[in-house]
């Protein structure tokens, strides 16, 4: 307990049974959230811990058991310290109003894509990266591409993207041109 009060990393380097210690993690987890990831696998099925450690890090979702990343007090609580951390919860959670309005709360850089163009308060052609975080496109190094398969040919409508800063408690509306 000592050497995790002086560095909680140092759990890192502890016997399974303290692993297992549940005041050993809420102590570690309280100082730096990360340190859940040497918790044993019940600790990271307990909520107090995972509340300790999303408190002050919000990756601590990551290490977390599948039931607690359908928590919705856990999540609200990770997502509110790093939003992009939503990824990691559960389907239900990422479909949650409250918990959505909480992750863009924190990056309000929104960007639209629509089939239509649109016309509305704020709105610019969308330029560049998208903005948010949330949504950003993992990079594929090597396409796996069959050269048996026969593929149809796939014709993309024509899409238009839009860029926006929003603001807490606002609404926007947008419409057709």
């Amino acid at each position: 307990m000592e050497a995790v009060k002086i560095d909680s990393g140092a759990l890192e380097f502890a016997s399974d049974r303290l692993k297992n210690d549940k005041e050993i993690l809420l102590e570690a987890t309280k100082k730096s959230g990360w340190t859940i990831c040497y918790a044993s696998e019940k600790l990271r099925d307990d909520k107090d811990v995972l509340l300790s450690a999303t408190s002050n890090d919000g990756q601590a979702l990551y290490f977390a058991s599948a039931r607690l990343r359908d928590d919705k007090d856990v999540v609200m609580q990770a997502v509110k310290n790093k939003p992009i951390i939503l990824k990691f919860a559960s389907l239900r959670l990422r479909s949650d109003r409250e918990v959505i309005l909480t992750a863009i709360s924190k990056n309000p850089k929104v960007r639209l894509r629509s089939l239509n163009p649109l016309a509305g308060k704020g709105l610019r052609k969308a330029k560049g990266e998208n903005p948010n975080k949330l949504y950003a496109i993992p990079e594929i190094l090597q396409p796996i591409i069959n050269k048996e398969a026969k593929l149809n040919k796939v014709e993309l409508k024509k899409t238009y993207l839009y860029d926006l800063e929003t603001k807490a408690g606002e609404e926007y509306i947008f419409l057709g041109k």
